[in-house]
């Protein structure tokens, strides 16, 4: 655990990756990373951009569209990238008839995956890690490994890299960058699960968890439940940061998300980063 955690969180924060987003020039290195630079030729963002088939958040306007994509992913045998937009549409509350007659189609789709690759569809269905929505300015994502449901608004959602890895416990993390105007919020999360204990203790995964952070990591205890524990933070480096997280365990998973703002927009977004992580839910 403590690879990937300090591996995180120090690739993060040693790449500006707060400062600005305005329509600058960038070019891609061999390793797929962006790196993005002002009318001066300084870099201000490095982005591992990992947008692709395996992180796609349906939009109402546009269901017609992905529903036409899950088809067409299905007919080129790409069944993960089809499970996810099927699982996104199913996933979406039954406001408009446009996504109630969607969800007809979804389900014949589904069925014609499990008539064609039978018991292997659990295989496939274990290899979605995100899939969501977005209604409105509510972007609703869900991540299948962790169990749990984020709720998002007004932001545009991006993701910048995910990782997992599966020892005698499974890991699971990612970062994604949430913009809104010319400011960015990033949300960190991690988990691992383990598959030899049915009910994992708080106190167990924080001492754990915290003991791999930097040392530069500084809590402030908020709120307390018996499953999960929310707190806001600031972090202390070559430039100020601060936040808030959210800590649990469900069943025997430990997870902890956190939304992390540079210091000079963190009055500005607290009221929403703080109704973000208050808004994690556990499936």
């Amino acid at each position: 655990m403590k690879k990937y955690f300090i591996t995180i969180f120090l690739t993060i924060f040693i790449l500006p990756i707060f400062a600005q987003m305005p329509d600058w020039k960038y070019f891609c290195d061999i390793e797929g990373n962006k790196y993005y630079f002002d009318g001066a030729g300084l870099p201000k963002v490095i982005l591992n951009n990992e947008d692709d088939e395996n992180f796609i958040i349906v939009s109402l306007p546009a269901i017609e569209y992905y529903m036409a994509k899950a088809e067409e992913y299905f007919q080129e045998s790409n069944y993960v990238s089809s499970l996810i937009i099927i699982k996104s549409i199913l996933s979406m509350p039954d406001i408009d008839s446009r996504i109630i007659n969607n969800k007809k189609t979804c389900i014949k789709l589904l069925d014609k995956i499990k008539k064609r690759i039978g018991s292997r569809i659990i295989q496939e269905e274990n290899k979605v890690i995100f899939f969501g929505y977005r209604i409105k300015e509510n972007t609703v994502i869900f991540v299948n490994p962790m169990r749990l449901k984020i709720t998002l608004n007004d932001c545009e959602v991006r993701l910048v890299r995910k990782r997992q890895t599966e020892t005698y416990y499974k890991y699971h993390g990612f970062t994604l960058a949430l913009k809104r105007d010319n400011t960015i919020v990033l949300l960190l999360a991690d988990s691992e699960e383990f598959t030899m204990q049915r009910n994992l203790r708080l106190s167990n995964f924080k001492t754990s968890f915290y003991a791999n952070l930097p040392a530069w990591s500084m809590q402030s205890l908020s709120i307390v439940k018996d499953q999960f524990e929310i707190s806001q933070f600031a972090i202390n480096s070559f430039k100020n940061f601060a936040g808030y997280e959210k800590i649990g365990v469900n069943k025997n998973i430990g997870y902890c998300v956190r939304f992390i703002a540079e210091e000079e927009n963190f009055d500005a977004m607290k009221d929403d980063m703080l109704k973000w992580v208050e808004g994690i839910r556990a499936m």
